[in-house]
Order: C-alpha cells, then sequence, then structure tokens
C-alpha cells in the first residue's frame, strides 16, 4: 500500500512538472516589437560633420611612415638612419614629452600599413624606449636625452630610426 502511495505521489509530481514544462513553452514571447502594421517614419540619420583637413597624406609605395597619434609623416633614410622628412613639421611639433611622461610613436609602410614592423632597442643606448611586443609601437620618456630611437628591420635592411624629442613641455 505505501509502495502505491508513493508511486502515485512521484507520478502527480511528473505530471504537474509536465505540465509546466508545457505551460512555459506556449507561453507568448513577450517583445518591445509594434504590433501595428502601419507604416512608421523612417529613421533619420544626422549628416556627418565636416572634420579638420587632417587626411593622411599620399606617400609613395614602400615610405617609412612615423606616427604620432593621427599624424604622420615620411622618414627620410640617409645610410643606414631614418630620419624626419621635409613634410614632418605637423609630427615634429607633437614630439613633446612631459616631464613624467611617454609618448608613442609608430612606424608602418605606407602601402602596407596592417604589416608589423619587428623593433629592437639601439645596443648601448642608455634610455631605450619601451617596445610592444607585437612590433610596430614604440614608447618614448624624457630619460632619453631628448633623442628616441629603435631598430626596424624592413626587407632585410636594419635601419636606426632617431627621433628627435621636446623634453619637459607640457
Amino acid at each position: 500500500m505505501l509502495r502505491i502511495q508513493r508511486t502515485l505521489q512521484n507520478t502527480r509530481i511528473l505530471i504537474a512538472a509536465g505540465i509546466l514544462v508545457i505551460a512555459l513553452f506556449a507561453i507568448p514571447i513577450v517583445t518591445n516589437q509594434r504590433t501595428s502594421t502601419a507604416p512608421t517614419a523612417p529613421s533619420v540619420t544626422p549628416a556627418p560633420t565636416a572634420m579638420p583637413p587632417t587626411a593622411t597624406p599620399a606617400y609613395r609605395p614602400g615610405t617609412i611612415v612615423l606616427g604620432v597619434g593621427e599624424r604622420t609623416c615620411a622618414l627620410t633614410p640617409t645610410g643606414d638612419q631614418l630620419a624626419l622628412g621635409n613634410d614632418c613639421d605637423d609630427v615634429e611639433a607633437r614630439l613633446r614629452v612631459p616631464n613624467s611622461g611617454t609618448i608613442w610613436l609608430s612606424l608602418t609602410i605606407s602601402d602596407q600599413p596592417d604589416l608589423w614592423l619587428p623593433l629592437e632597442a639601439v645596443a648601448g643606448d642608455p634610455a631605450p624606449p619601451q617596445l610592444d611586443q607585437r612590433g610596430r609601437f614604440f614608447g618614448c620618456t624624457q630619460e632619453g636625452d631628448e633623442v628616441c630611437q629603435v631598430k626596424v628591420e624592413i626587407n632585410s635592411a636594419a635601419y636606426q630610426v632617431v627621433v628627435p624629442l621636446v623634453v619637459g613641455a607640457n
């Protein structure tokens, strides 16, 4: 008799659970969508505001480009060194390192902007820059004696990039 009562009790529990599951699946899903079929006004996207003309200059393919924030300029090869070129006035004005700060620079190739360039510290540099582990970015601090330098290998040729800094500027 006790066994029959337990079996009936377990059956009732299973039936109640089954009804609950069926009820949950039968409930319509409530959404925030409108149910009317009346046409709605199209959403209006504001026109983009004009940005100041800071477009990246068109460089010849294979040009090594130094970047500071959104500003870039072509580096000029002089032997085994790369230095700021003639079009670098805008970038040079941004090469200011506060007394306790770091400025991050990037190196790219003009026609291969997604290529990560392997960077190395220059041997014997008393204040080597911080290097991004993937390449391309290097951070210069005020300890670099107003020059930040890094080595880069491009197409099996090694170059030393020399960037002048203005130290102590805010």
